[in-house]
């Protein structure tokens, strides 16, 4: 199903950044250096000095960063309104909840013009702990996995948006 990697970086012994990649890895995909430049620019960002006192996960992120997810998700054919739709009944279910975790869809470029086969969420967590799961929060996953198929995540501390 892929493989999964843990990068961590050290600094006597403080975290200053945990990214968790899964999911396979083909560089042969159309789409799949620009996804790599995005997430080369995101890595950057870690190296700044907002970055530098990076938690682990869970932990609270520096000022200015929240913690965060960013899925890049391969699009069924004719099913990106259904992956859409996805992403709206997932900020729903945090909104229903009362919990400030909100997701966002990153439609990807690939020569100047959006693709219809891939996209990306990022989601951003609220400080609060994840509502338990219920029918809804599996209707809307259910939506993204009829939808599509997960190609790479990534976690870590983002800029909020």
């Amino acid at each position: 199903m892929g493989r999964a990697a843990d990068r961590k970086f050290s600094d006597r012994g403080k975290w200053l950044l945990l990214l968790v990649e899964e999911g396979r890895h083909d560089a042969g995909r159309r789409g799949s250096a620009m996804m790599k430049g995005f997430i080369a620019g995101v890595a950057l960002l870690a190296a700044t000095g907002a970055w530098a006192q990076a938690a682990a996960p869970g932990a609270a992120c520096p000022a200015g960063t929240r913690y965060g997810t960013i899925r890049h998700s391969l699009i069924k054919p004719g099913k990106l309104a259904v992956f859409e739709k996805a992403v709206a009944a997932h900020n729903a279910w945090y909104v229903d909840k009362k919990n400030a975790t909100r997701t966002r869809l990153m439609r990807l470029v690939d020569k100047r013009a959006l693709m219809e086969s891939e996209a990306a969420t990022i989601t951003l967590y609220a400080d609060t702990p994840m509502p338990e799961r219920d029918a809804a929060f599996e209707a809307f996953t259910a939506l993204y996995r009829d939808s599509s198929t997960l190609k790479d995540e990534m976690r870590g501390c983002l800029p909020a948006l």
